[in-house]
């Protein structure tokens, strides 16, 4: 008899190459990868052979590989073109659960009560998706969302008892690559894994034969979430519900929805409606169900599972994806006519905010009420209303922070801890001018300061005026300011984006004579103040 815990999942190669491959028409001999801002996030075969890795720059991938093709990572573009894959699916078995796009997971009992063999069940998969699609597939089974996920990745179907000894000696960087997701960030998660593997905890094995207790002091609920997820206690949780309530969201559209901003428009609001009942309830849910209604009184149904709790920004950007390629027609599964009508059902239920204080490193209970607190602002305020500082690399002050709406990715652009020379030196500015103040530097006699491209004075500084009628920041009058200057450091020059004709520019830290400090810049003949410090 089969576990209740065992799964089968049905896993295609390189989903997102594969998807922008058919969205864009290319040549299937030609080296593909999809890249996002910063590096290569997925790779075809032929650039795999050619020796493109995932992570690798996109400069260092050009210079590996200088036919490559780069196309933009779209998630959107993902979820539709997999529609293709899930109708294929449906041809054989019922009730699949979207991990991502390219990854599915179904409770294996009920399909092998119908087909009896799970060799039999994986070959009609596997040529279901390949008659309907022309794409290659592997099935795997296992007890367990990753031992399910890591045995379609090796194309194995593991008897009962066998998961955990096919697990141990996996590497450590499974969590990684088996792509399922986690409910901690993305860059958060490779930074647990790559501690680990500085601490020499290359498997599975030794990550799961490790204390319990000792991994949530250390780890906090990463940890912890790892740790259930190598011992498979993460399970599939199926139809069972922690409430008896039910969380369901459902929004009337008129007039019916036949394009895909009116489409998404209606996936927001239904979205934030869902994620308020949540809030109110005081639950979260792991999966979600995505039904809609046509005029013609067509139902088209997705269930979508998330290893954690789904935010206001996951359930959204699910629900908008699987619009999308409804009403696009590239899904295979084309509504007939407008959306009337789209129901959003939370399942798996949980208790929410039960996140317990940790002594270190790990989010706080504290810290998860707040998130909920801003989650609740950034409903009032919109999307763009709560914003987060990220620290970048860099050596402007102006671009040392970036600010990312609430609930985006926080991974910053360009490396901090790169060497960045020319780089002020700490502490930082604790106030920086959106817009910097003209000003004057004079020595003694008033005569004007000037800097020489190597960066020699041509006198002491001595005297600081504002030369602009604006009020400064701390509502000083800028048309009267003018301070003696007691000490300062500097310069510090930098020349940046020269191909622009852009001058290099030297910077200073000014010690004013009412023990203020400001951070002033020459360039182009002209000084400005940019910054001050506490």
């Amino acid at each position: 008899m089969t576990r209740p815990n065992t799964l089968m999942a049905l896993w295609v190669p390189d989903w997102p190459v594969m998807a922008a491959i058919a969205h864009e028409k290319l040549p299937e001999h030609e080296p593909v990868a999809v890249v996002d801002a910063r590096a290569v996030t997925a790779i075809s075969q032929i650039a795999r052979g050619r020796g493109v890795r995932r992570g690798m720059r996109l400069r260092t991938a050009r210079s590996v590989c200088p036919e490559i093709i780069f196309i933009g990572a779209d998630p959107v573009r993902d979820t539709r073109v997999f529609e293709r894959v899930l109708r294929a699916i449906d041809e054989i078995v019922v009730g699949v659960e979207i991990v991502r796009p390219g990854l599915v997971v179904f409770p294996a009992a009920g399909a092998l009560r119908h087909w009896g063999d799970p060799e039999e069940l994986a070959e009609q998969l596997v040529t279901s998706v390949a008659q309907h699609t022309g794409w290659e597939a592997a099935v795997g089974l296992g007890e367990g969302i990753l031992g399910a996920v890591s045995a379609a990745r090796q194309g194995v179907l593991l008897d009962e008892g066998e998961t955990r000894q096919f697990l141990a000696p996996l590497s450590i960087t499974e969590l990684i690559t088996s792509g399922i997701t986690s409910p901690h960030d993305q860059h958060e998660l490779h930074q647990f894994v790559d501690l680990l593997q500085r601490m020499g905890i290359a498997t599975l094995g030794q990550f799961a034969a490790l204390n319990h207790s000792d991994i949530s002091a250390r780890f906090g609920a990463l940890g912890q979430w790892a740790q259930q997820l190598v011992t498979n206690e993460l399970i599939f949780r199926g139809h069972q519900a922690f409430s008896p309530l039910e969380v369901i969201a459902f929004l009337d559209i008129d007039p019916p929805a036949q394009r895909i901003d009116q489409a998404a428009f209606a996936a927001r609001k239904t979205a934030t409606e869902l994620h308020e009942k949540l809030l109110k309830s005081g639950l979260t849910c792991a999966r979600l169900q995505i039904c809609v209604r046509t005029e013609a009184g067509d139902e088209l149904q997705r269930t979508w599972r998330h290893e954690g709790e789904l935010g206001e920004r996951e359930i959204t950007d699910r629900v908008r994806w699987q619009l999308e390629g409804w009403i696009s027609g590239r899904s295979g599964q084309s509504p007939d006519a407008g959306l009337t009508h789209i129901v959003l059902n939370a399942l798996d239920l949980s208790p929410a905010g039960n996140a317990q204080g940790e002594l270190w490193g790990a989010i706080s209970k504290k810290d998860h009420n707040a998130q909920r607190s801003l989650t609740r602002v950034q409903h009032l305020l919109g999307p763009t209303g709560v914003f987060r500082p990220v620290v970048e690399g860099g050596r402007d002050p102006h671009t040392q922070v970036r600010l990312v709406a609430w609930g985006d990715d926080t991974t910053p652009l360009r490396d901090p801890a790169l060497p960045w020379p020319g780089r002020l030196p700490t502490p930082a500015p604790s106030l920086v001018y959106p817009k910097p103040f003209a000003a004057q530097v004079t020595d003694k006699w008033g005569r004007g300061v000037k800097v020489s491209q190597r960066g020699e004075l041509s006198a002491v500084p001595h005297w600081l005026a504002a030369t602009s009628n604006e009020s400064l920041p701390g509502s000083v009058d800028a048309s009267g300011y003018r301070r003696r200057i007691t000490g300062w450091a500097g310069p510090w020059i930098v020349a940046e984006r020269w191909w622009e004709g852009h001058d290099a520019r030297a910077r200073f830290q000014l010690l004013l004579e009412d023990q203020r400090a400001v951070l002033a810049s020459y360039q182009t003949s002209k000084w400005q103040v940019e910054a001050s410090y506490d």
